[in-house]
């Protein structure tokens, strides 16, 4: 059986979908990933067809960051933009279609929406929660319905959405829904019906990519405590502010740390106390450093409670305010 799998964002967004075709291959399913050209080799060292998507998510990611203009997920535009395209197409050509999400996209009584820092009082308020989901929805919505149902008319030759758009046949059990996170981690709501599952996180082993250099191995050796410092694909609004507060940190503990610069591009000068690279793979480097320092992305997030490693969450915006302590009952 073919299935496409189509993802749009960075890189935190990308990775957990291309293990999830790596095992879908394994299991026997041809598999075509459809996603950014930067992360055309991630697939093809994988053995996955690739296809792609105009844009890169770096230069997207800069641009709305400035913009302000970030709402549910990474970056909703481009997102559910993607995801409403994919649907479309599936529904015009008769193809099954299966929602698959890295955060909590369906409504629910239990906690309220990835959308920002809620203050932890109103969690216990139902009411509330649901209407987080419901809000998000017709806001992300009615910033692409135009778009969207132009491209339904002219080229599927399919009719209009109206106001409520795609979420009456997600809700009615019409598309599957998979969740790329632990149960442990997000406990199951009980008003979740039949058609949502939650098979677990899926983790991609990115060393073959991203292999250390001999001098951070060489750093990792020394018997002193270190820490990983980074923040993923945030473009960071003050990265001199953020390096002079790593370096003060630093000085006061006597903590060493590898620094991933990121997108963030900190301004750092390697030392005997701090190692500067841009990238290294997580799960290579967490198992072998003391604790985590992160922006608390849902991926980043995982792979430091698959290690056991203390973190300390810096989040940023939207769903990285979640997982720290939204999610927990």
């Amino acid at each position: 059986m073919p299935i496409a799998i189509v993802c749009a964002g960075t890189r935190g967004d990308m990775q957990p979908y291309i293990a999830l075709a790596e095992g879908l291959k394994q299991a026997g399913y041809h598999v075509r990933l459809v996603t950014h050209e930067p992360f055309a080799s991630w697939a093809e060292v994988r053995g996955l067809e690739f296809a792609a998507l105009r844009g890169n998510p770096r230069d997207l990611m800069t641009r709305f960051w400035h913009r302000r203009a970030l709402a549910a997920g990474r970056n909703p535009l481009v997102f559910m933009r993607t995801m409403m395209k994919a649907f479309r197409i599936a529904e015009a050509m008769g193809v099954p279609a299966v929602a698959a999400f890295l955060q909590p996209q369906t409504r629910t009584s239990a906690f309220p929406a990835p959308i920002g820092a809620v203050p932890r009082w109103l969690h216990r308020f139902g009411w509330f929660n649901r209407w987080t989901y419901v809000a998000t929805e017709l806001a992300v919505w009615n910033l692409i319905r135009k778009d969207i149902n132009r491209w339904r008319r002219e080229t599927l030759g399919l009719p209009p959405l109206s106001a409520l758009g795609p979420y009456p046949r997600l809700y009615r059990g019409e598309i599957p829904v998979l969740y790329g996170f632990s149960r442990y981690v997000v406990p199951r709501p009980a008003d979740w019906r039949h058609h949502i599952h939650i098979p677990g996180y899926w983790f991609l082993n990115t060393e073959a990519l991203e292999p250390p250099s001999p001098e951070l191995e060489a750093f990792l050796r020394e018997k002193e405590p270190v820490v990983a410092i980074g923040f993923g694909s945030m473009p960071l609004p003050h990265p001199e502010r953020m390096a002079r507060a790593i370096t003060e940190v630093l000085e006061r503990t006597g903590l060493r740390a590898v620094v991933l610069s990121g997108w963030g591009r900190l301004p750092l000068r390697p030392s005997r106390r701090i190692f500067v690279t841009e990238r290294v793979a997580h799960e290579w480097l967490f198992p072998r450093v003391d604790a985590v320092v992160h922006h608390a992305g849902g991926g980043t997030t995982a792979t430091g409670l698959k290690h056991g490693r203390p973190t300390v969450p810096v989040p940023f915006f939207v769903d990285q305010f979640f997982w720290p302590t939204g999610s927990m009952p």
